[in-house]
């Protein structure tokens, strides 16, 4: 099981001298997943109309230059600490933003008098519930687009949509208030109700405060394997009055379904580079073990190096790309270069 840990997320608004905190969910030790709400000082300093800023982010795709546009970046710190271990902290950079296509539509249609106020303004709910963005932990190591795939592959590979069920008990892993001193803190419940395009929203009745939006919920379970299954997009704890104490989560397997590589195409370099073939391989090995067979033959796609072509033959196959002595040595199932329906 790829290991995942919910995080604290601190935006530092330098200008104002102001620090905005938020949850976020830890993968591969070097990303993290975070909701819009932290950056939204920064998203309404630098963009002049922020809701047309909003709509032209095309929905369901990862956006590899967000802010080029803006005239700086923001300086992003996240918070971490594992078991027996102390605190730690490291610096961030946003890689990536994505809207995710099934939020923004199940918010226009049944959240559409949502809205969120910050600053005596008002912004439609639809707009933020939906907006994700991609942190990467600055280190000496350069980290491509090919890399974010591949761990966005790994990290779909260890949600369970099987228990995603109404009635199974759950918890989050959230900083509540944004305070450092309340890192790592539990609240369990049970997913109250599942709703959306896609079973995108998951209601869950696990208490949550103000700084836990963008930590992870978990499944459950008697072992000790932690069984990721959403990420909390807001916390319902006062309504129209009155306490509720629910909080809405995004379900992450439709989620991670609209970013991984095979769903879209993967780009990559086709020249025969060693460094490509080590990233083709990678890629190979992890879609083998999770693309269901209805997924698959929607599509066509290379059984070997799962690469989306059309026609009779695979693009990478009829490049000479050797797949036949990789098969002979047992690393795929399908003893043909390419199949299709």
């Amino acid at each position: 099981m790829m290991p995942i840990h919910g995080v604290l997320v601190e935006y530092e608004d330098t200008d104002n001298n102001e620090i905005y905190t938020n949850s976020g969910i830890l993968f591969e030790d070097k990303f993290v997943i975070i909701t819009g709400n932290v950056l939204m000082p920064y998203l309404k300093s630098n963009a002049n109309d922020l809701n047309a800023w909003l709509l032209n982010i095309q929905p369901g795709k990862l956006n590899f230059s967000p802010f080029s546009a803006f005239s700086s970046k923001p300086q992003v710190k996240i918070v971490f600490k594992k078991e027996n271990s102390p605190m730690r902290f490291k610096q961030a950079e946003v890689i990536s933003l994505f809207v995710c296509k099934n939020i923004l539509n199940s918010s226009s249609r049944y959240l559409h008098d949502w809205a969120i106020d910050f600053d005596d303004k008002q912004y439609q709910a639809k707009q933020f519930l939906s907006l994700f963005f991609i942190l990467k932990i600055i280190n000496d190591n350069n980290v491509s687009e090919i890399d974010l795939n591949v761990a966005l592959i790994e990290l779909l590979k260890n949600v369970h949509k099987w228990h995603t069920e109404i009635g199974k008990e759950v918890f989050i892993e959230s900083t509540p208030f944004g305070n450092r001193e309340f890192l790592n803190s539990y609240s369990q419940g049970v997913i109250s109700n599942i709703a959306g395009e896609n079973s995108c929203f998951l209601l869950t009745d696990c208490p949550s405060a103000p700084g836990s939006e963008g930590c992870p919920l978990f499944i459950k379970a008697k072992s000790k394997i932690r069984y990721p299954i959403g990420i909390v997009i807001s916390c319902l704890n006062w309504w129209k009055g009155e306490w509720i104490g629910l909080t809405l989560c995004a379900n992450l397997v439709p989620l991670l379904e609209q970013l991984v590589p095979l769903q879209s195409g993967l780009k990559v370099d086709v020249h025969f580079k060693h460094e490509t073939h080590v990233h083709r391989n990678l890629l190979c090995k992890y879609l083998i073990f999770f693309i269901s067979e209805s997924l698959l033959f929607q599509n066509f796609y290379c059984f070997s190096c799962m690469f989306k072509f059309s026609g009779s033959s695979c693009v990478w196959c009829s490049m000479g790309h050797r797949h036949t002595t990789r098969q002979r040595q047992g690393y795929f199932f399908n003893k043909l270069s390419c199949y299709r329906k």
